[in-house]
C-alpha cells in the first residue's frame, strides 16, 4: 500500500542517512590519515587534524592539547598545552577561557577515559561567560602512541550524544594514528634510535588504515545490496536527462527487463518519459528552489507506451564548485493509489450530495487533541463558512438557551462514560433562523477510555412542521362533532374520532384494525347502521 510504502521510504532514507554519515565519517578520517603520512612536524599534524576534524558530520569546533607532563608522574589537568583550536565561539575565545584544568582532562589523566567517549556535558563550556552558540557536548580522544600519552583531541557540537559506539571505535582508531605521528615528528630528529618504535607506529598506522578501508569497502557493499533489493525505483540522472544509473525496481516499474535496458532505451526523459511537456523543466525548477522535493506525482510512460501514476522525492548532485549536474531520487508507482483516491472522490461528492439532499451531515470530536470535524452539510445547516474552525463550547452555544444543558449533559456523559445519545433540539444558525436539529452522538474507547465522539446532524425543521401540521389535523378532525372514520384499502379501520365513538357507544380498541363491516353488528340498531354506513 501507498501507507507501507511511505513507511519503507521512510526507513530507507533514515538508513540512508544513516550510511550516507558513517561514509563522511570515514571519509573524512581517510582524509586525516592521509595527511598524517605528510606531516614532518608536530605542527603539521595538529592544524591538518583539526582542518580535517571540523568537515566530520555535527562537528562544529575543535581543540588540540599535547601532554607536557612525565608518563606515569601525571598530577592534573595542568600537564596539558592547549596547541590548537578551530570554531571556538566568543566565551571560549575569552581570555584565560581555555587555559586551566578541566574534567576530561584529569579522566584521561586517571585512565577513567582511556578510549574515545562522547562527554555530554563539556565543564569548560558550562563555566565559560558568554555566547557559545549552541555547542554543549564534545568527544574526548586520547591520543596515544603505543602506551604514551601523547595529548587529546575534543570534537565539540550541538548534539547531546555527537557519535554512536560504531563512530567511536573508529575515532579511537584514528586517536592512535594521530598520537603515533605526534610521536613520530617529536621523534624525527633521534630517528635512527627510535627506528624499531617506528617501524612499530607505521605498523600500526597501516592496521588502523586498513580497517577504515575495510569498514568503507562494506558500508559501500551494504548500499549496494538495498540500491539492488529495494522494493522502490532509485535512479541517478544527468542534467541533460539521461539515466545514469537505475535499479531493477524502477526498471519494473517502467516495464523494462533490466536496468541496462532502461538506461539504454531512455536517452531524454523530457521527452520519452513524461507524459505531460515540460514536466521535466518543472521538476528541475523546483529542485534548484528547494534543493529537496517529496511526493513529485508525474503520469509517464512505460516501455510498451501505457500511461502510470508516479510519486518522485529527488534532489540536486552537485559537483565541488556547487554546479548542478545531476539528480537522484526514488520513485513509487501509485497508479493504484490514484484510482483509489478517483473512487474516493467520487464516493464523498455523492455522500455530499445525498447528505445535502437530506440535510443531514457527519462529525466527530478527538478527545486528545481538542479538535472539532464536520461535513460541509453540517456547515450549511449552521449557515457558516466551512474554513470556521470551532471549539465544542462554540458550537453548543448554537443550540437555543433551553436546549444548551441537555446537549451540554449528553456530550459529558459521551466522554466520560461512552453513554450515546439522540436528541431533537431547538437550534438557532449564524443568520439568527431558528429550526430543528437532530444530533446523535456515540464514543470511540480504548481500554475503557473514551478517544473520540463523533455521530450524524440532521436538520429537520421542514419535519417538525408537517408534524405540527399533522397535530393540529388530528386535534381537529378529533374535535370535530361530525363522525368520522378512516380505512385502508381492506376496509380495516385505522382511525375513528371521539364524536363516533360517543355516538355508536365503541371504545377505540374495539374498533382499530377490524373490518368496517362491524358496523353492521346484530348488536347495532337498524337505525345506527342506516347512519353508519353512508360515512364509510
Amino acid at each position: 500500500t501507498y501507507e507501507q510504502a511511505v513507511e519503507l521510504y521512510g526507513s530507507l532514507k533514515i538508513r540512508e542517512q544513516q550510511l550516507d554519515r558513517t561514509n563522511q565519517i570515514l571519509r573524512g578520517i581517510y582524509q586525516i590519515a592521509k595527511g598524517l603520512n605528510r606531516a614532518t612536524i608536530q605542527q603539521e599534524v595538529i592544524e591538518g587534524v583539526l582542518d580535517r576534524a571540523l568537515e566530520l558530520p555535527d562537528v562544529r569546533a575543535g581543540w588540540f592539547s599535547v601532554y607536557v607532563g612525565t608518563n606515569g608522574n601525571a598530577k592534573d589537568g595542568s600537564d596539558f598545552k592547549l596547541v590548537g583550536a578551530r570554531g571556538l565561539p566568543p566565551a571560549l575565545e575569552a581570555p584565560g577561557a581555555m587555559e586551566g584544568d578541566c574534567l576530561c582532562r584529569r579522566k584521561v589523566l586517571a585512565g577513567e577515559i582511556n578510549r574515545s567517549m562522547n562527554v555530554t556535558e563539556c565543564e569548560r563550556i558550562k563555566n565559560a561567560k558568554g555566547e557559545t552558540y549552541g555547542l554543549r557536548s564534545h568527544a574526548t580522544i586520547p591520543l596515544k602512541s603505543g602506551d604514551k600519552l601523547m595529548g587529546i583531541l575534543n570534537l565539540v557540537g550541538t548534539e547531546q550524544i555527537l557519535f554512536s559506539d560504531d563512530d567511536l571505535a573508529v575515532l579511537n582508531g584514528i586517536g592512535n594514528q594521530i598520537g603515533a605521528a605526534l610521536y613520530r615528528c617529536k621523534m624525527h630528529e633521534h630517528l635512527e634510535e627510535l627506528v624499531e618504535e617506528r617501524t612499530a607506529a607505521l605498523t600500526a598506522e597501516i592496521a588502523e588504515r586498513q580497517k577504515t578501508e575495510e569498514a568503507l569497502r562494506k558500508s559501500e557493499e551494504k548500499y549496494r545490496t538495498i540500491f539492488e533489493n529495494s522494493v522502490v525505483g532509485i535512479y541517478q540522472t544527468s542534467i541533460d536527462g539521461e539515466y545514469i544509473s537505475a535499479n531493477p525496481k524502477l526498471a519494473h516499474i517502467l516495464g523494462y527487463n533490466s536496468p541496462d535496458e532502461l538506461i539504454a532505451g531512455v536517452k531524454d526523459v523530457n521527452r520519452q518519459f513524461y507524459v505531460k511537456p515540460d514536466r521535466r523543466e518543472e521538476f528541475v525548477r523546483m529542485v534548484e528552489e528547494q534543493k529537496l522535493i517529496i511526493g513529485f506525482e508525474s503520469q509517464v510512460y512505460r516501455k510498451d507506451g501505457s500511461v502510470i501514476w508516479i510519486s518522485e522525492t529527488g534532489r540536486g548532485i552537485y559537483d565541488p564548485d556547487g554546479k548542478l549536474i545531476g539528480f537522484e531520487g526514488i520513485t513509487i508507482d501509485v497508479t493504484e493509489l490514484k484510482k483509489a483516491e478517483q473512487s474516493l472522490r467520487h464516493s464523498y461528492e455523492l455522500l455530499n450530495l445525498t447528505g445535502r439532499m437530506a440535510k443531514v451531515g457527519g462529525w466527530e470530536f478527538d478527545i486528545e487533541t481538542q479538535t472539532l470535524s464536520w461535513t460541509d452539510e453540517v456547515y450549511r445547516i449552521h449557515e457558516i463558512d466551512p474554513a470556521t474552525r470551532l471549539s465544542v463550547d462554540e458550537a453548543i452555544n448554537f443550540y437555543a438557551p433551553e436546549a444548551r444543558p441537555i446537549i451540554s449533559d449528553a456530550v459529558q456523559a459521551g466522554i466520560e462514560s461512552g453513554t450515546p445519545w439522540d436528541l431533537e433540539l431547538p437550534f438557532i444558525t449564524a443568520r439568527g433562523r431558528k429550526i430543528w436539529v437532530r444530533a446523535q452522538g456515540a464514543a470511540e474507547q480504548k481500554n475503557g477510555k473514551t478517544v473520540r465522539l463523533y455521530g450524524a446532524f440532521q436538520d429537520i425543521t421542514e419535519r417538525k412542521k408537517a408534524e405540527e401540521q399533522i397535530y393540529i389535523l388530528a386535534h381537529m378532525v378529533k374535535s370535530v362533532n361530525q363522525c368520522v372514520s378512516i380505512t385502508d384499502i381492506q376496509d380495516r379501520i385505522i382511525f375513528v374520532n371521539e364524536t363516533f365513538l360517543k355516538t355508536y357507544g365503541y371504545e377505540e380498541h374495539e374498533l382499530i384494525g377490524k373490518h368496517i363491516g362491524i358496523v353492521r353488528s346484530p348488536n347495532n340498531s337498524k337505525e345506527v347502521v342506516e347512519k353508519i354506513l353512508p360515512a364509510t
